[in-house]
């Protein structure tokens, strides 16, 4: 599902009505049988394929007045990965200073994997 486009509107009058018509015809098509069940079964499904289509244009509709999908965030990567760098020193030297070099270390892997993520997205998420 595409997160630009809304979820869609809700049903409307028309729609419902064609789907509440749809249910009794069907109703009637079952508890009759024959030839008038037939036909009621026929409407019915008519009724259902009439409501699909209004319901696909609404949606339409709502998704071309949506606009154009908000521009993606650009980040200055060099500036990110210097923020990111700082921040990493600073939570290393407390680390240390605690005498918690576990912690350490699992900050140091950690910065790894997020200067890799950060280059392969180009930075696409704000850091900080």
């Amino acid at each position: 599902m595409n997160p630009h486009l809304p979820a869609g509107p809700a049903p409307g009058r028309g729609a419902r009505r064609l789907l509440l018509a749809a249910a009794v015809l069907t109703l009637l098509g079952v508890v009759t049988g024959g030839p008038v069940g037939t036909l009621a079964l026929a409407v019915a499904l008519t009724a259902l394929a009439v409501a699909a289509v209004v319901m696909m244009r609404a949606r339409w509709v709502a998704a071309a007045d949506a606009g154009p999908p908000p521009p993606a965030v650009r980040v200055d990567v060099p500036a990110a990965l210097r923020r990111l760098r700082a921040e990493h020193i600073a939570a290393v030297d407390a680390a240390l200073d605690e005498g918690r070099h576990d912690l350490a270390r699992a900050l140091v892997v950690a910065h790894q994997d997020e200067v890799r993520r950060m280059l392969a997205d180009g930075a696409a998420r704000p850091v900080g």
